[in-house]
């Protein structure tokens, strides 16, 4: 463990390596990734103002009225290359060095794990274990570093909940591991909520400050709610036999969650799209080959191997992705 002074040393080498000693404005993307990412990096520098983006890696980069560009973001693709800031991210997708303004710190792990590896001699310890949070987020818990296992052994508890069963007493339990993100990542599902799971998760001393937590576990109860109403109502499409689209309508961004249940139940590479919202979430092994066709057809929707994600334009509709998919010959 490096003492203070060390630890101010090392912040002064990464500020003249990455040419910044504070950021004024954090860009996070709204899941459990790009949340604990963000909160790492605060950890680092010294943060004005942490938001959102409404669409993954928009925004003006210039100022227009009040409304000024971030310099830093975490867990995107920025939209416009000619943006000047620092990215973190681990999403392939990125232009060229020599076709982009931005600097850009890419690894091919979830960006928790790039934020972490880049900066850990200056995270405080006692906030490492963390990384979890954006590890399983991502679905990747086998990543979670062995000196977190050993710092945070509470993550190998199992958290037991009592409950009835036909007149019988009868208990469930889960992985501490496994129980961190689905709170965070119910938060982030509400419209405008993202800020309560990132306050949470920044100030949480222990991983059961997170499960614990009423106003998450609130968060829960409301998207779990959405998600069996919009599964009733339920009309997904098997465009082939190894492809299923899935056409929904919500104010909640569940389309995440639908895509990755549909596609664990019937193992078909699953494209949801909530028409209320436009935005767009596929999973499965042949979401990189969908993602290919569907770009090349006017469509914009990118990812990494397994999980993808986008927002239709205001002139397109499910319908109209639809007739593209039809298309797609292999």
């Amino acid at each position: 463990m490096l003492k203070d002074y060390e630890i101010e040393q090392k912040k002064q080498e990464i500020y003249k390596k990455y040419g910044i000693d504070h950021i004024q404005k954090l860009a996070c993307h709204n899941d459990a990734d790009g949340l604990t990412s963000g909160v790492f990096l605060t950890f680092v520098f010294k943060t004005a103002g942490v938001f959102c983006p409404a669409d993954f890696g928009k925004w003006p980069i210039v100022a227009q009225g009040q409304e000024i560009p971030p310099d830093v973001c975490c867990d995107m693709i920025p939209f416009d290359p000619n943006w000047t800031g620092l990215a973190f991210d681990h999403h392939p997708g990125h232009p060229p060095e020599d076709q982009r303004k931005y600097k850009l710190v890419w690894g091919n792990v979830p960006t928790s794990l790039v934020v972490f590896n880049t900066f850990k001699d200056v995270i405080p310890v006692e906030q490492r274990w963390k990384v979890a949070v954006g590890l399983v987020g991502d679905g990747q818990p086998e990543l979670i570093p062995n000196e977190v296992w050993k710092s945070t052994p509470t993550l190998l508890e199992y958290y037991t909940r009592p409950y009835e069963k036909y007149g019988k007493l009868t208990f469930s339990s889960f992985p501490i591991y496994l129980s961190i993100t689905s709170a965070i990542n119910a938060a982030c599902k509400i419209p405008e909520n993202w800020y309560q799971a990132y306050q949470v998760l920044r100030k949480a001393s222990t991983p059961y400050d997170i499960i614990e937590d009423k106003a998450l576990l609130a968060a829960k109860e409301m998207v779990k709610t959405e998600e069996a109403r919009v599964i009733r109502e339920a009309n997904p499409v098997n465009v082939y036999g190894w492809l299923k689209l899935w056409t929904m309508s919500s104010k909640f961004q569940i389309e995440r969650t639908l895509a990755f249940r549909a596609e664990e139940a019937t193992h078909v590479t699953t494209l949801v799209i909530n028409e209320e919202t436009k935005r767009m979430s596929m999973r499965g092994p042949l979401a990189e080959l969908v993602c290919e066709f569907l770009n090349q057809n006017g469509v914009q929707i990118h990812g990494h191997p397994g999980f993808s994600g986008g927002t239709l334009k205001e002139d397109q509709n499910a319908y109209q992705v639809y007739k593209i998919l039809q298309k797609l010959k292999i």
